[in-house]
């Protein structure tokens, strides 16, 4: 077996190198479409109970000079900052996945790094450079130890999310390349999340947690506190402990060739639920359409999916909507009972709406682990569907979705983006108000204030 890297070290020194005047066009864009998106979904989610919840268990730490959500609430002391606006980001989990690792990067990176510039009052431009920094070290993170961890259990938005807090918190902080080096040393001693809290609110709480602890690592390191290189590939230190000793992958060399960002790119999601369900909705609302079917007509429906979609898709008979969003009957209950899935359908009542219970019933969920065999890049392609819909009639009508739009493969438009992020913030701020906030985040390069994001 090859041995790991030594070290995080090239990364630190590679964050701490990089410049705003240095990132390539299309770098710059993917970070502003990654960032905005993270925005908006965090202002939906903000009014969910467990936001309100994580506010609460950090109210000791006092106020100070960060904004948080939802607006109008109290500016908070940084750490604080960073927990509240983290689980908004994630709650609705509406945000941005990666698949090399399998987490979501920008809802745990977003508010460290915001957190940490409006701290020492930094301008836009120094929010988006700490964004990507944060980004493509959680992002080549998740690349070196490949997506075994996340099977053995480890969930990985906390556990390799927790470096990119700490790289774009030490981004923003303006931390040297030594400065760096120990704060991610700092981070892969204190690594933490199991996929055990799927489905509760632990999951955006620890989300949060994981990017009030980057920052709080970050300014750790910027007091010199001190780390020892073991905590990254010693005997028991991360790459052996969470990799179980399996080799890494050779990417600490290859930095910023490409940024991650960029290729394999990000994949955004168009329903607020667990990437894993995505391709399986858009399927099966499109059959419908396609066919004028009415709920009444379709006796059952079976879903084949790929293993890592069952892997995820751990409730089938959920108690709660949180549970339901990490649910294939759920997720296309939702498409066949109301021929929609969006915020309006994360509703606790809705569980005993007699409609959607029957349309849970008719949802079966089967892993075809041979559903990728004759695609040509099957890497691309890892939560495929298959959905077939049984009619009242005897009839079948299928459809395959190999990848749900929003995969780097199917990538969004800049149109189909923007009416996302208002879709989330209208019902808040009111039209205008909302496209006056995307025109200052697509611009936020240029902004006087990391502040931009906060509504006036």
């Amino acid at each position: 077996m090859a041995a790991p890297p030594a070290g995080l070290d090239p990364l630190a020194d590679w964050i701490a190198d990089l410049a705003l005047s240095r990132l390539p066009p299309e770098v710059i864009e993917a970070g502003k479409r990654s960032l905005l998106d993270t925005v908006g979904v965090a202002i939906a989610g903000a009014d969910r109970p467990v936001v309100a919840k994580a506010a609460a268990a950090c109210a000791p730490l006092g106020d100070g000079p960060c904004r948080v959500l939802p607006f109008g609430a109290t500016p908070r002391a940084a750490p604080a900052a960073a927990l509240i606006n983290g689980t908004a980001a994630h709650v609705l989990d509406f945000d941005d996945t990666v698949f090399e690792g399998i987490l979501h990067g920008s809802a745990v990176v977003w508010p460290a790094a915001q957190a940490a510039c409006e701290l020492t009052g930094a301008d836009g431009g120094r929010l988006l450079l700490a964004f990507v920094a944060g980004s493509e070290a959680a992002y080549a993170l998740g690349a070196l130890v490949g997506n075994e961890a996340y099977r053995d259990g480890w969930w990985a938005s906390s556990l390799l999310g927790l470096f990119g807090a700490t790289a774009g918190a030490a981004k923003a902080l303006e931390l040297s390349a030594e400065r760096t080096r120990q704060a991610l040393r700092l981070a892969a001693a204190q690594a933490f999340g199991l996929r055990g809290v799927f489905g509760s609110e632990a999951k955006p709480y620890l989300l949060g947690r994981a990017a009030q602890a980057g920052l709080e690592l970050a300014l750790a390191s910027s007091a010199g506190l001190l780390a020892a290189p073991a905590s990254v590939d010693g005997p028991a230190g991360f790459l052996q402990v969470i990799n179980r000793g399996r080799a890494t992958r050779p990417v600490l060399e290859r930095l910023g060739r490409p940024y991650r960002l960029v290729e394999p790119g990000v994949a955004f999601k168009l329903y607020p639920l667990c990437s894993a369900a995505q391709a399986a909705v858009e399927a099966t609302l499109a059959l419908i359409a396609e066919h004028g079917l009415t709920p009444a007509r379709i006796a059952r429906v079976a879903v084949r999916a790929t293993p890592l979609v069952c892997l995820q898709l751990v409730h089938d008979r959920p108690r709660s909507i949180m549970e339901g969003q990490f649910s294939m009957p759920f997720a296309v209950g939702c498409a066949l009972a109301f021929g929609a899935l969006g915020s309006a359908q994360l509703d606790e009542r809705l569980l005993e709406d007699a409609a959607l219970r029957t349309a849970m019933a008719k949802v079966e969920l089967i892993a075809d682990e041979g559903l990728l065999e004759h695609l040509e890049d099957p890497a691309a392609a890892p939560e495929a569907a298959a959905v077939t819909l049984h009619l009242d009639d005897g009839s079948t009508v299928k459809r395959f979705n190999p990848m749900a739009s929003g995969m780097p493969g199917k990538p969004l438009g800049r149109e189909r983006l923007e009416a996302k992020f208002l879709g989330n913030v209208v019902p808040l701020l009111g039209e205008a108000a909302a496209r006056d906030l995307l025109a200052r985040l697509w611009r936020i390069e240029a902004a006087d204030s990391a502040a931009v994001w906060a509504a006036p």
